[in-house]
């Protein structure tokens, strides 16, 4: 008996460090550079994955929190024969146009500032003017 609500406390737990990383996903997802996270869940003890699958809201989290109730129970089920389960999450692409954009706006402050010591000039130099421009300030 003892065993059994140890597995059930387990599997509840990881339950909810799931549902914890979904909610933070939502939470945040119009954060600019949050990466998403996931949560594992796999048959040794105590670890569990959700990721991979896209979508937004309630039916989506709902069908992820099935799937993994069917995984974590051992159920061979069609939740648990859907092609993304199994499956690991290929890597974020890069953004190389905001990383370009934020490496120009660095540049051009760095000169800028480097311009300005060198001058003397209380004036705002040129090259901050069209950073602040670029950046949306």
């Amino acid at each position: 008996m003892a065993d059994l609500l140890s597995t059930s406390v387990s599997g509840l737990l990881a339950f909810q460090q799931a549902l914890d990383v979904t909610s933070n996903n939502i939470a945040n997802a119009s954060t600019p550079g949050y990466s998403v996270e996931t949560a594992n869940l796999t048959p040794l003890p105590g670890q569990a994955s959700a990721g991979g699958y896209v979508g937004s809201g309630v039916a989506t989290t709902n069908l992820a929190g099935r799937t993994l109730r069917d995984l974590v129970l051992g159920a061979d089920t069609d939740l648990t024969r859907l092609a993304w389960v199994g499956r690991a999450s290929r890597s974020w692409e890069p953004e190389p146009l905001r990383w370009l954009g934020s490496r120009l706006v660095y540049g051009l402050y760095r000169t800028a500032d480097r311009r300005e010591s060198a001058s003397g000039s209380p004036r705002t130099d040129a090259l901050a003017r069209v950073a602040s421009l670029v950046a949306g300030r």
